[in-house]
């Protein structure tokens, strides 16, 4: 996805649309835009981007690279830094929420228990049971980046990433095993938990079938 205004390098990393009518996006340098008409027409709108050297390596503020929702209805944004931006009022002001790490979060998940998980750069994994308020680290036994996150139809939790990494969780993402390591080491980039067998993965270029999946 990028700008219409194609002047500036800022493009936009995520999209979510809460209804028909009322959408979110966002992308580099704490960029956020709202829509109300269905995407006619957007509206620029900020996020804090915090204090401190860790608040985001340019002025511009942090980088928003996830958006997801939670059972409840309340709408966060994975970013960089070790945060996560929380909205109870569909995306018109933000709190940033400290996870107590500082790696950038990539990708994020809303389990059917009503928890919340994030993960990102160098293995890092989150957990939050209160709606996104609070956030605990969860053991993963990997250093490898976290790409995707997804739960299985039988509620087992899949993370996959860089180095051909599928961790799983079958205590609703307290903690995370290594489940298996591709053969060929190939990045991971999707992951979506299959209703029958083992679950869908996709790579660089598509699906990851047959011996490459290492089944």
């Amino acid at each position: 996805m990028q700008r219409d205004d194609l002047s500036v390098d800022q493009p936009l990393f995520s999209v979510l649309f809460t209804d028909p009518k009322h959408g979110v996006s966002v992308g580099l340098w704490s960029l956020l835009v709202r829509t109300e008409d269905g995407g006619k027409t957007w509206a620029a709108s900020t996020v804090e981007a915090g204090a401190g050297p860790d608040a985001g390596a340019r002025s511009g503020g942090r980088n928003l690279f996830n958006l997801f929702t939670s059972s409840k209805g309340t709408l966060l944004i994975a970013a960089e830094a070790g945060v996560v931006y929380r909205s109870t009022d569909a995306g018109k002001s933000w709190t940033p929420v400290e996870t107590g790490g500082k790696a950038s979060l990539w990708t994020a998940a809303s389990l059917k228990s009503g928890a919340l998980l994030v993960g990102g750069l160098s293995g890092a994994l989150y957990r939050s049971d209160d709606d996104g308020a609070n956030w605990q680290a969860v053991a993963s036994s990997s250093k490898s980046s976290i790409t995707a996150l997804a739960q299985a139809a039988d509620g087992k939790v899949l993370a996959v990433g860089l180095n051909g990494v599928v961790l799983s969780s079958s205590d609703d993402g307290r903690s995370f095993q290594v489940a298996r390591v591709l053969p060929d080491r190939a990045g991971i980039g999707a992951v979506i938990g299959n209703r029958k067998g083992a679950p869908l993965l996709f790579g660089e270029y598509g699906p990851i079938t047959g011996e490459s999946a290492g089944r």
